[in-house]
């Protein structure tokens, strides 16, 4: 949080253009999808690589860690090394001698009496919610919805070629790293797209539009098996992949939209308060991904969520679309248009 928080505070300060602030948050993305992915991909590689252990450490599992501990400062040093920030805070004296805890606590309530954070904030927690459902329910639905069909000859050799058969059969956990990849992927293709459609259209109308449209598909997440056409990992397929481009405007124009409430706040109170937005931000949004799988925890002991009877796991997914569809209509009140 000491580290993340005034990373993403630095965007507003390093362009007060909007159009430049999208193009940033689209690099942010695309590195993001790159991180998720050779995160997921290169550490077992580490570990048999350095099997016998590096320098002082004695695993390879622990050579992992330290290379991954070294990646991670030299990649925020750069942040540090090469950001500029041209804003020097007014010195302020304190009156009446407060506790630091209670003024922090001032400052973070004040950033509701801003009539842009508060849609925003609803809406961002809504959307996260239902992103930590669907990461959550992913395996879930690939395991015990899937994998309670009899996979047809198409699904054998897609599998096979994706290195996910066995002998025992289809291994329906790598499957469902494949789904969400597909998803990570696709949405950074989009990533130039969505800039332009940005400039366009306005950030707040292609958020709503994303909102709505992944909110269907996750609805539709809960039928996957029960369509006349497709094997159910094609219908899988289909849907991740038609999630790809509004998970993509997601990840781009959230982050400039804070911005342009932070904007809004200097305009209120003379006042560059990055980080206290940032941070409020950041303690709702991890509220709302805690609340998400704990949701779906209930929901699976109340309907079930084997293979044989999977209705916890298929309820889930339009749980998530309902979130979206809230999150929707909080920014239908979201007051910047630009």
């Amino acid at each position: 949080t000491v580290v993340v928080a005034p990373y993403l505070s630095l965007l507003p300060e390093i362009t007060p253009y909007d159009n430049e602030r999208v193009r940033i948050s689209a690099f942010m993305g695309g590195f993001e999808v790159l991180g998720t992915i050779t995160g997921n991909l290169l550490p077992p590689l580490f570990a048999a690589f350095f099997a016998g252990g590096l320098l002082f450490l004695t695993s390879g599992f622990q050579a992992m860690a330290f290379c991954a501990g070294v990646t991670l400062v030299l990649a925020f040093t750069l942040s540090v090394a090469f950001v500029k920030e041209t804003y020097t805070p007014p010195s302020q004296t304190v009156s009446g001698g407060a506790h630091p805890v209670v003024r922090a606590m001032k400052e973070f309530g004040s950033t509701f009496r801003n009539m842009a954070f508060r849609p925003y904030v609803v809406g961002v927690g809504f959307y996260r919610m239902a992103i930590a459902t669907v990461v959550f329910i992913a395996p879930f639905i690939a395991t015990k919805i899937i994998g309670s069909y009899q996979a047809g000859e198409a699904d054998v050799a897609v599998l096979g070629a994706l290195g996910a058969m066995r002998e025992a059969g289809p291994n329906w956990e790598l499957g469902a790293g494949y789904l969400m990849m597909l998803v990570m992927v696709g949405a950074a293709l989009f990533f130039p797209l969505v800039s332009w459609l940005a400039g366009k259209l306005g950030k707040r109308i292609l958020f709503i539009t994303a909102l709505i449209w992944l909110g269907a598909i996750m609805v539709m997440m809960g039928t996957i098996g029960t369509w006349p056409f497709f094997t159910p990992l094609f219908q899988a397929v289909a849907l991740f992949l038609f999630a790809a481009f509004p998970v993509a405007i997601a990840l781009v124009v959230i982050r400039p939209m804070l911005a342009d409430i932070i904007d809004a706040d200097e305009k209120l109170t003379g006042l560059r308060r990055e980080g206290v937005y940032n941070g409020m931000e950041g303690l709702i949004m991890k509220v709302a991904a805690g609340l998400g799988p704990l949701i779906a925890g209930l929901v699976f002991s109340a309907f079930g969520s084997s293979t044989g009877e999977n209705l916890g796991v298929r309820i889930c997914g339009p749980i998530a679309g309902l979130c979206l569809i809230a999150s929707a209509a909080a920014f239908m009140r979201y007051p910047i248009k630009k």
